[in-house]
């Protein structure tokens, strides 16, 4: 993990305890003008989110497994840490160090910082823009030609990344949502070699339990009108 991200849990921890004790009483700026935030928004708040989404490696579809933890101010300001790993896929013609031509498996994980605006947001419906910046390894395996058994292991390669994507979810009830959206993903540093390999079109198709609102409905009702 790099030193920025280790900052950035501290600063996460550090607010950890006054979570509960501010709200507001004033407006935010979404789409169509300044939204009221009434007196059962809370100022901050956890943001952790299983944070999958498809995307494609090599022309051929992926799946992008993915976490992210931080904090939301004001109900449209997000951000925090992410941790990301690509489904392995398959190249036919890696060239390795000794300059042989062999099938090859390529794994890519990295980890990012993110930042979230909520556009615009309703009982009903939130659009939000996603901007992630991060590094990570692309960590590179194939079989031995000449004996299957045993498995050579490249050195990673270390690379940035860039993604940014536009998402929208709609609330079926007050603690499910279901969304989807588009976005783009691109990769520096990675070797000639291999090209753009995993520079691509991200689409997301998301559901959303709000467990900690489920929790806190528990002994207030009135979380169930928070939105």
């Amino acid at each position: 993990m790099n030193p920025a991200m280790k900052r950035l849990i501290i600063v996460l921890l550090a607010f950890a305890p006054f979570m509960g004790f501010s709200q507001l009483n004033e407006s935010v700026w979404i789409l169509g003008g300044d939204k009221f935030l009434g007196q059962g928004f809370r100022k901050w708040k956890f943001d952790a989110v299983l944070d999958g989404r498809n995307s494609f490696g090599d022309g051929n579809p992926v799946r992008v497994g993915g976490l992210r933890v931080g904090l939301e101010f004001k109900r449209v300001h997000r951000f925090g840490i992410g941790f990301y790993g690509l489904s392995e896929i398959q190249r036919d013609n890696f060239q390795t160090l000794d300059n042989g031509v062999v099938p090859a498996r390529l794994k890519l994980d990295y980890s990012t910082l993110y930042y979230e605006r909520v556009l615009f947001f309703s009982r009903r419906w939130e659009v939000s823009g996603t901007a992630h910046l991060g590094s990570g390894q692309i960590k590179i395996s194939y079989d031995n030609p000449k004996d299957s058994t045993v498995t050579f292991n490249e050195e990673p390669i270390d690379i940035r990344i860039l993604e940014t994507s536009v998402s929208a979810y709609y609330h079926i009830t007050w603690w499910f949502s279901i969304g989807g959206g588009v976005g783009h993903r691109w990769i520096e540093d990675t070797p000639v070699e291999l090209g753009n390999i995993y520079d691509s079109t991200v689409y997301l198709v998301k559901a959303k339990f709000r467990f900690g609102k489920m929790l806190r409905a528990i002994r207030n009702k009135q979380v169930k009108n928070e939105y």
